[in-house]
């Protein structure tokens, strides 16, 4: 019995043909697993990161959905390893080289910022205007679907809203007051 504990002899059945291995245990090495460490899912960076300082209360309900939304995705991509991979490259690549934004001082001190962005992660094209109003254009690859908005404060807490929404279906506008608390 003490040989059978130093030799062990297997036996597998591989295409109708016998093959034996031999294993010797007194030549064999302990297997070292890694220990498993608690992971927690949502930290205080996460959180940070995700409800960002530029959420304020006067924003609407889907301008924060959608922040919170996109910054859920930016932490993902910088915390994920997908990222140094050739197609994260490329991608990152192509959103830093697809990102064109400027600033033109007009007349009556009324500073106009223009900013374009493709996020190729998202399949999304954003287009966006502040000066003498704030206007947006936005275009999501994955829904086909183009969503265009004109602000217009008329208060410090009142904002008129005309909106466009379509796709291949649907087309939808909408004119809209809005009024934070």
């Amino acid at each position: 019995m003490n040989r059978f504990k130093a030799i062990i002899f297997m036996t597998f059945l591989i295409f109708n043909n016998t093959c034996f291995a031999r294993i010797i245990l007194s030549q064999t090495h302990k297997l070292d697993l890694p220990q498993l460490k608690e992971s927690i899912f949502v930290s205080k960076e996460t959180i940070s990161e995700i409800l960002s300082p530029d959420l304020t209360s006067g924003l609407s309900g889907r301008i924060i959905l959608t922040k919170v939304a996109d910054n859920t995705v930016a932490y993902w991509w910088k915390t994920t390893p997908l990222r140094k991979t050739s197609f994260g490259r490329a991608a990152e690549s192509i959103e830093k080289n697809a990102r064109l934004q400027g600033q033109i001082s007009g007349a009556n001190q009324v500073v106009h910022r223009f900013d374009f962005k493709v996020l190729a992660m998202q399949a999304l094209a954003q287009f966006e205007y502040t000066g003498w109003l704030n206007a947006g254009i936005r275009y999501d690859l994955k829904a086909a679907e183009t969503s265009a908005a004109i602000t217009q404060p008329l208060a410090k807490n009142q904002d008129l809203i005309m909106s466009q929404n379509f796709n291949h279906i649907e087309s939808t506008s909408r004119l809209s007051f809005n009024y934070n608390w």
